[in-house]
């Protein structure tokens, strides 16, 4: 099956306060191998928003202007390409409807990145934004849970409402960040 999606993002980097609400949007490909079982796959097309102090910002890839700097925060959004491999398994079933839990895996294609950086420079405390355009990959970045319901509607259309908690494994972007 083919399934579009459309998805609010609250992210938080080290579960600080989150700054806005960013989406998903894209296309997942599922196969269902029994009334039980499920795997999907796709892409998907994010904008994330973040905020973090700088003690969680790591400013090795910035250059060395920065190494004698003290950020003290930091407001970021990216855009990305977000992979996701996930399975489910359905734990009720009814004639037009179903109960899921669901893992899996994503995989993060970064094409922009910007942040505003508050921080000090020899006794002043400034703010400036920089964007990034280099692109870079983090495979297998996080670890997705969620529970989910499906209802059908009509003979070939389903709704589903899936809330999920994507847990970082490894930092994404500029400054190695550990998004959740």
């Amino acid at each position: 099956y083919i399934q579009s999606l459309v998805a609010a993002d609250l992210g938080a980097v080290r579960f600080q306060r989150i700054p806005g609400v960013g989406y998903s949007a894209g296309l997942m490909l599922g196969y269902r191998a029994n009334n039980r079982w499920q795997v999907e796959a796709g892409a998907l097309w994010e904008k994330k928003l973040y905020y973090t102090r700088g003690e969680y910002f790591e400013k090795s890839g910035l250059g060395q202007y920065w190494d004698n700097i003290s950020i003290s925060s930091v407001d970021g959004n990216c855009n990305m390409i977000t992979i996701p491999l996930e399975v489910h398994y359905n734990f009720s079933s009814g004639r037009n409807s179903r109960w899921f839990f669901g893992a899996g895996v994503l995989s993060y294609l970064m094409n922009r990145e910007y942040y505003d950086y508050t921080y000090t420079s020899y006794g002043s405390v400034h703010t400036k934004g920089y964007t990034y355009r280099e692109n870079s990959r983090t495979w297998l970045a996080t670890v997705s849970l969620g529970t989910g319901y499906e209802r059908k509607i009509g003979k070939s259309l389903q709704f589903r409402a899936a809330p999920y908690f994507r847990l970082p494994v490894s930092g994404i972007g500029k400054g190695n960040l550990s998004v959740s």
